[in-house]
This record gives structure tokens, sequence and C-alpha cells, in this order.
């Protein structure tokens, strides 16, 4: 793990390209399961939970919205 560190600290542009990788993967995943409906992320929450994700949008706001919330 100390090599890891040592690592990110002699090479902070690659720990950015990592960390906007993963989160182009992410928005990639996003758009995808609103266009095929995936009902893993965008199905309702059946209970509350202190966390906000796609599934308390669509238990609040309706999974169509949480539908276009998440291709935006």
């Amino acid at each position: 793990m100390e090599s890891l560190e040592r690592f990110l600290k002699e090479n902070p542009s690659i720990f950015s390209k990592i960390l906007a990788l993963a989160l182009l993967l992410l928005g990639i995943s996003l758009m995808v399961g609103a266009l095929k409906d995936w009902n893993w992320l965008y199905a309702p929450d059946k209970d509350y939970q202190n966390n906000w994700g796609m599934g308390q949008i669509s238990r609040y706001l309706g999974r169509k919205t949480a539908r276009y919330i998440g291709f935006l």
C-alpha cells in the first residue's frame, strides 16, 4: 500500500486520469441504464435510507424522472 501511495504522490497526473476515467465510466453506465431502463439501477428503494441514490430519486420523484436525471 505504501508503494501505491508513493507512486501516486510522484505521479499526480496519473491519479487525475484514473479518477476522470472512473467518472466517465460511471456517467456512461448511468446513461446506458437510463436508455435500457435497468431495474437494478432505477428501482425505487423500499426503505428510507440516509443516502441519496437513483433508488431514492425514483422513490420520491418517480422512475421516469430518475431516468431523465441519470441520463443528464
